[in-house]
């Protein structure tokens, strides 16, 4: 990996990040679908050279916004790529929960069962 399409999603994370801090949750948004897109290019490999994925920062920010129905469809393309993903499966959870669904229940048993031998607590997605 010659880095740049590394140092591109780091830094629409980081320039996310930043407007969500300063209150521009649109902004944030609009920065972590650049990290997205960023991070797409990036090369397969073993191990991956981004160990996470800022799909969990895009769709913690649709949460954020109110785009329940956004948020999973972000989750749920993440998962494609990382089966069982605790972070995914957290958001899906919780953006089932703010929309009042009764599938959160299920969600968030399918979230227990991939964390269940975790040391940490997630409180969102994003980290």
């Amino acid at each position: 990996h010659d880095g740049k399409n590394i140092l591109a999603a780091l830094a629409g994370i980081l320039k996310g990040e930043m407007a969500w801090l300063a209150g521009d949750m649109d902004g944030a948004a609009e920065a972590f679908r650049t990290a997205v897109n960023d991070y797409d290019l990036i090369g397969y490999d073993e191990p991956e050279p981004l160990p996470f994925s800022p799909r969990h920062w895009l769709a913690a920010a649709y949460i954020e916004l109110g785009s329940y129905d956004a948020a999973i469809d972000v989750y749920q393309q993440d998962l494609l790529d990382h089966p069982h993903n605790g972070w995914s499966l957290l958001g899906i959870s919780q953006a089932l929960t703010a929309q009042g669904s009764s599938e959160a229940a299920t969600a968030k048993a399918a979230f227990d069962q991939a964390w269940q031998r975790s040391e940490i607590w997630l409180p969102s997605s994003k980290f």
